[in-house]
Order: structure tokens, then C-alpha cells, then sequence
């Protein structure tokens, strides 16, 4: 969810920061994008090496490093420091697959492609609701009525 509402934040506050244009910000999102995919495939390929433990709770320290990193950041603070934040903290890709894996397996053979659509439909459903919470914070609000709009 923390990674949802980064991808959410981040657009709206480096060009507001005067750190970058709007084209810089959307490339100085790429990272974070990539890590997001090559984070699914390396979280696969650990889970199917081992246990599922390991990448969940590398993925998930990683990504609380990166939250911790975007909470304490400012107006001040350097573009890089808030892409390696985002970076960070799209490192929880290497617990998707893991989290998959320990669904999937815990329900009745017949119940699993059920459990793996129910797993795939509650992400969004969260992500969704953070984004409600999120737009409405004050910081949000302020931030809006800031730059003209409601």
C-alpha cells in the first residue's frame, strides 16, 4: 500500500518541490518501476529455492526502510534521496511472489486458483483504500487547495 501511494505522492510533489520537471519526474520514476519487475522475478526465484519466509521478510524490511526514508522526507531533501527511497521501498515486490506461494498453498487443491484470484483482487482493493485515506490527510488537502485544486 505504502508503495501505491508514493507512485501516487511522488509525481505531485517533485515538480511542486521545484525539484524537477513533470518529463524528469516521470523518468526519475523509472527505477522504481523496474525494481518492481525485476523484484517479482528474483522473489520468485527465492521462493521456489527455499522457503517463502526469506523474500517476505526482505522484501517487506526493505520496503519499511524506503517508507521511512519518503516519511522523513522534505522540500528540502535531494531528488535522489527520495528515488532511492521509492527504490526501496519498491524492493516489497520480493514478497509478492511468496505471498502468492503461501495462499495458493494453503487452500484445497481444488480452492486454489479461487485463493490466488481472491490474494490478486484484495491488492487493489487495499491499494484503493489507501488512496482514499491518503487524498484525504491533511497534508493532501493542503497540498491541493496549495496548487489550485479541490
Amino acid at each position: 500500500m505504502c508503495r501505491g501511494g508514493a507512485l501516487l505522492f511522488l509525481p505531485l510533489f517533485l515538480p511542486e518541490a521545484g525539484h524537477t520537471s513533470p518529463d524528469a519526474t516521470g523518468l526519475l520514476l523509472l527505477p522504481t518501476s523496474l525494481e518492481v519487475a525485476i523484484g517479482s522475478v528474483a522473489g520468485g526465484r527465492l521462493t521456489a529455492s527455499g522457503s517463502p519466509r526469506r523474500p517476505m521478510l526482505t522484501g517487506l524490511a526493505l520496503a519499511c526502510r524506503g517508507a521511512a526514508v519518503l516519511g522523513l522526507a522534505g522540500r528540502t531533501t535531494p531528488p535522489w534521496v527520495l528515488i532511492a527511497g521509492s527504490v526501496a521501498l519498491g524492493r516489497c515486490s520480493l514478497a509478492k511472489p511468496a505471498m502468492t506461494a503461501v495462499v495458493v498453498s494453503a487452500a484445497r487443491p481444488d480452492r486454489a486458483g479461487l485463493a490466488s484470484s481472491l490474494l490478486n483482487a484484495a491488492r487493489p482493493a487495499a491499494h484503493s483504500g489507501s488512496r482514499c485515506r491518503a487524498r484525504s490527510s491533511p497534508r493532501a488537502v493542503a497540498m491541493r487547495s496549495h496548487c489550485g485544486r479541490r
